[in-house]
């Protein structure tokens, strides 16, 4: 029994292979602090230096092919170990390959990916044909993933719809599962005053997540969410408590954010011991 504790208690360990922005609250500035106030460990793989994320207008941006393969080896000399391996921002088509690579190394870690893709109907500028097409390969061997309605239909070949009917996005959730995900979650999809979270699970079915709809903006939300999502499934294995919470936690940070600044970026640290408390 006691061993048993010991196991449920062990804290986990996460790679995260985002990049780093270093203005804007978003990627690693989000997943670290996020993941963190959840109790896990987070091991950063950068994949770029951004000096900003690319909402913002001539952003610098290094990739770091190179150096994550040099990082990686590292890691399997000393044996490390991961209990989760979750991607996001990935900067050339030979970085999809390397969590590919990394996905067979570590077979029993769970395996996260945010398919970061593209917004409002629009692939973004460092994004190539040949990186979707092996994201797309990516996704096949992910647990679970979570593209905003943009990144579905890039991943399913399917046209953009800027306010699509709930019944389009719940089909595509499914027909995301059937690439190899257990579990696909569409974010941000607005329908009237919510903006809502469609999953599909192969288990639960189809089920959603909602906050109220704010007129402003806020880069990083989407990781944020992500971070929020994967670190409480981390902690107790509920799909569905976990989109209610993570949804929750998004809907309180925009509001306060709305209510307390007047600049585009999210204000997330005082909410964080919200996280817990929920």
């Amino acid at each position: 029994m006691k061993k048993e504790n010991e196991k449920a208690n062990k804290i986990k360990r996460v790679m995260a292979i985002h990049d780093i922005a270093c203005y804007g609250k978003s990627s690693l500035t989000v997943v670290l602090p996020a993941m963190s106030a959840l109790g896990a460990e987070v091991v950063p793989l950068p994949t770029a230096l951004l000096s900003s994320h690319t909402g913002i207008k001539n952003a610098t941006f290094l990739p770091l092919d190179k150096e994550m393969h040099a990082i990686l080896n590292h890691w399997e000399s000393e044996k490390v170990d991961f209990d989760c391996i979750y991607s996001g921002f990935l900067g050339s088509a030979d970085q999809i390959d390397t969590v590919l690579s990394v996905f067979e190394k570590y077979p029993s870690a769970f395996k996260a990916v945010d398919p970061v893709m593209g917004d409002n109907g629009v692939k973004y500028k460092t994004y190539t044909d040949e990186m979707c097409e092996k994201m797309v390969r990516l996704v096949t061997k992910a647990d679970i993933i979570t593209p905003n309605y943009t990144e579905a239909c890039m991943l399913l070949n399917m046209p953009y719809e800027e306010f699509p009917d709930l019944s389009k996005v719940e089909t595509a959730a499914r027909k995301l599962c059937e690439l190899g995900p257990r579990t696909a979650v569409i974010t941000g999809v607005r329908e009237g005053d919510n903006i809502i979270n469609v999953a599909y699970d192969r288990k639960e079915g189809v089920f959603t997540g909602s906050c109220k709809y704010v007129k402003r903006r806020y880069d990083g939300t989407g990781d944020l969410f992500s971070s929020v999502f994967f670190g409480l499934m981390l902690e107790n294995g509920d799909v569905k408590a976990s989109l209610s919470r993570a949804s929750e936690f998004i809907r309180d940070v925009v509001k306060y954010t709305a209510e307390n600044s007047e600049n585009d970026i999210i204000l997330f640290e005082p909410l964080l011991w919200k996280i817990k408390e929920q």
